[in-house]
């Protein structure tokens, strides 16, 4: 190397002496609950290549608390950029599995002193639980860094203020919860504290044993509790216990400690859960950093619960929390909504009545003159959660049922299908008739704003109104309905709606200091989005464009790969959780007029089924009960839905913004960003295979029966909750996303909507998005996400920021 300083040539000598002491709580990787691990180490550069041979531990069996002692030293090339310890669970006879990784940044490491830590194990691939810790020692020797340690005095003061301001303001609000809260229960807990290091994270790790003595919030006398950690805008969510007052959980939860964190307090909160009313708080504990988080020991307590009244601060939404902490709005944003997610209104109609009304959604006109008082029996159950496209509703939850209407009725209920239905096409207006969204914010918060009613049928409220609580306005935050019924290749040609999309957000950009925005997407909505980043990057400058003008794609419950389900949709109709208004001839007929349904189609099965070619989504049960896989769109032809399996095959596939050839589509290629956050639930039953029977009629109906699908289950005789015919991913099912990638097996399923192995599937793309970020959230249900605490605290820290700071983002 060249001394730039004096001109004189040095040689570059650098060492790194590791030693891999012990892991703790490792994950397990056998089928008796325990692993043989050991680590391989070797040093990486830049793009991630290894630069050294790699050396391995001694395996340790049937352990997750493994010690090693091991030692071991490398010589440091100047292009190392840091060093990489793998862990793997030892098999004789198989592959060994990936139980984790710990990655360290050279720089980090000050040169020339010996250094103790323990390290956070992460996930090879993605974003979800940690995987224990790792106990090391290194000492990294290089002669061309100063061993002084640099400082940043300003920083350091103004992070010393900053706790002491925390500390009062916490006093603060213990003291006002003493004074005004009741008597909650107790709460037995225990904590274990790794404090971070330099520049280093450190590690909270808090085991939730039991409660005792909790208040009563149901009419049977008991409460179904689940816990709610927070730590700073750091969320942890744990299992519901049903019908108990004297909850046992056993369970644990992690929170990464960032370098020179602030946050000095963890509150522990009690919910009672509801499938109709919003969740309710039970009580709460507030523990203190000082006085809970014991460094490197285990500390056992136990705290007294605080049940806090309504109108408290305590109990703030997500972003009226984060303004109070002085928390504003930093990105600009764009709300695209997903499939049904976009009121519809009427702009031409011989039913002059309608003319300037909502028709999607409106009970009323849907359900027909004798079915209007459901509006306001649904009161009771008015503020049921909107649950993915096939229940944007709960009337089926009023247990009415309804026969076949005739007369003034029928004519009445056909009304609502004549309007929202297109022609043959799947494209066109029916003739005299004209349906459009509703535009702006109106269009996609509720999509039938009732008093009653907005309870039945929220989309992107929730998300709107804590961004509204944080400081967001029109000036700053962009709401782009659009007609969902449609193909999005028509979508612009009837409606300009990408044209007007490109423009929205040079004003949007424009109006806040040329900062580019955050794409925020749910559902369908982020395959739009896809669609629209795909048309942009083909134009000339679009890559400059979407550069300049993209600085997120926040996908909110992608559906990378489509969704089986929609081939039961088109197939057998879809009556979207309103079996109380929804006939299902009009379920079929509605689901078959829409030329939008195809966007959703199932793409890639090679990423659904190990044997692509052996296992299909589709299997007819012949009279003898004998099971034959069948292709998708061969199906749908014959069930009657040629139409859609045509439009698929001959437009969707040959646009260029979408389709290409078989495994090449456009829309399963990354989407041309830098960023990309990809949040979604998951643990929720999603339907994946289907069976169906011909019947006598010559029609199709699901039927009963089990192909053997490894990872697909036919549950239909053990919940009521499933339907006959229809093969489910669980939280049982091993997904092949983490075994490809990683070599481990994982347990896990989707959001009750869209399979795991398509909203997983963009993990696929790291190696194409500099930063892609993931966040998976337990029993998330596909869309009530959007009123998810935790993702709404999640959106509200990625968009914000702190009056006076600078972030990364500022300066883009």
């Amino acid at each position: 190397g060249i001394n730039a300083e004096y001109g004189s040539v040095f040689v570059w000598m650098a060492s790194l002496k590791v030693g891999v002491i012990e892991g703790k709580e490792l994950i397990a990787r056998d089928s008796n609950g325990l692993s043989d691990p050991y680590v391989k180490l070797h040093l990486y550069d830049q793009k991630g290549t290894k630069l050294s041979k790699s050396v391995k531990t001694q395996k340790k069996s049937k352990t997750l608390f493994p010690v090693w002692n091991e030692e071991f030293e490398f010589v440091v090339p100047q292009e190392a950029k840091g060093l990489a310890l793998r862990i793997f669970d030892h098999d004789f006879l198989l592959h060994d599995d990936d139980m984790g990784v710990v990655l360290i940044d050279l720089t980090t490491i000050q040169p020339n002193q010996q250094f103790d830590h323990w390290f956070i194990v992460s996930p090879t691939v993605g974003r979800s639980e940690d995987y224990g810790y790792l106990h090391l020692s290194l000492n990294y020797q290089n002669n061309s860094i100063s061993s002084t340690p640099s400082r940043d005095i300003q920083s350091s003061r103004e992070l010393a203020a900053e706790h002491q301001r925390l500390q009062i303001e916490n006093r603060k609000r213990l003291a006002a919860l003493g004074s005004t809260g009741k008597n909650g229960g107790k709460l037995k807990y225990k904590t274990f504290y790794y404090p971070p290091q330099g520049q280093w994270d450190g590690a909270l790790v808090v085991t939730l044993e039991s409660a005792t003595n909790l208040p009563a919030r149901d009419k049977n006398g008991l409460a179904d509790v689940y816990p709610l950690l927070k730590l700073g805008t750091s969320f942890r969510k744990g299992r519901v216990k049903e019908k108990t007052l004297n909850p046992v959980f056993n369970q644990k939860f992690t929170f990464r400690i960032p370098p020179n964190t602030s946050e000095e307090m963890l509150s522990i909160e009690l919910w009672d859960a509801d499938r109709v009313d919003p969740d309710t708080l039970i009580s709460i504990a507030y523990l203190l950093k000082d006085t809970h988080f014991v460094p490197n020991q285990e500390y056992v307590g136990e705290h007294d619960l605080v049940v806090i009244p309504a109108e408290s601060d305590f109990a703030s939404k997500p972003g009226l929390e984060a303004r109070n902490k002085g928390y504003r709005p930093n990105l600009p944003v764009v709300l695209i909504p997903g499939f049904a997610s976009t009121s519809l209104r009427v702009i031409e109609s011989s039913q002059s009545d309608w003319i300037g009304q909502r028709v999607w959604l409106s009970l009323a006109k849907i359900g027909g003159a004798r079915y209007q008082h459901l509006a306001f029996a649904a009161e009771g159950v008015g503020k049921q959660f909107v649950n993915g496209w096939n229940s944007l509703v709960k009337t089926k939850d009023l247990k009415i049922s309804i026969s076949e209407p005739s007369g003034e009725d029928n004519k009445f209920r056909n009304k609502w299908a004549d309007h929202l239905c297109l022609q043959e096409d799947g494209m066109s207006d029916p003739p005299g008739i004209k349906v459009r969204c509703v535009p702006g914010k109106a269009g996609i918060m509720y999509l039938d704003p009732g008093e009653v009613t907005k309870l039945l049928s929220w989309v992107m409220g929730p998300v709107i109104k804590t961004l509204e609580d944080l400081g967001y306005d029109d000036n700053n935050m962009l709401a782009a309905p659009y007609d969902w019924r449609i193909p999005p290749f028509y979508l612009e040609e009837r409606d300009g709606y990408f044209t007007w999309l490109k423009t929205s957000i040079e004003e949007l950009s424009r109006k806040n200091n040329n900062l580019p925005v955050v794409l925020l997407c749910h559902s369908m909505g982020n395959r739009t989005a896809h669609y629209f980043l795909n048309r942009i990057s083909l134009q000339e400058g679009g890559k400059e464009w979407l550069e300049k003008h993209i600085h997120t794609f926040m996908a909110v419950g992608a559906p990378w790969l489509g969704s089986p389900k929609m081939i039961r949709t088109v197939a057998t109709g879809e009556r979207m959780g309103m079996e109380g208004l929804i006939l299902e001839k009009e379920g079929i007929r509605f689901a078959r007029s829409l030329g939008s349904t195809p966007f959703l189609f199932p793409i890639g099965d090679e990423q659904y089924f190990e044997k692509a070619g052996q296992y299909k989504f589709v299997y007819i049960k012949d009279k003898n009960g004998n099971l034959t896989p069948t292709d998708s769109m061969k199906f749908l032809q014959d069930a009657g839905a040629d139409k859609q399996a045509t439009l698929f095959q001959q437009k969707y596939l040959s646009d260029p913004s979408f389709g290409g050839k078989k495994g090449e589509e456009m829309i399963l290629q990354a989407p041309p960003v830098k960023r990309l956050y990809n949040i979604h639930g998951i643990n929720l039953p999603t339907e994946k295979v289907f069976i169906y029977k011909k019947t006598d009629k010559g029609n199709y109906e699901l039927a009963s029966g089990d192909p053997k699908i490894p990872g697909v289950e036919f549950p239909s005789d053990i919940k009521a909750m499933f339907k006959p015919g229809i093969g489910y991913e669980t939280s049982q099912t091993f997904q092949r996303n983490p075994e490809i990638l990683t070599g481990a097996k994982r347990a896990v399923c989707g959001d009750g909507t869209v399979t795991y192995e398509s909203l997983n599937y963009c993990v696929f793309w790291a190696d194409k998005i500099p930063h892609l970020m993931m966040e998976e959230l337990p029993e998330a249900e596909h869309r009530e996400i959007l009123n998810n605490r935790i993702f709404l605290t999640l959106l509200v820290d990625y968009l914000s920021k702190k009056r006076g700071s600078r972030r990364m983002e500022d300066t883009m």
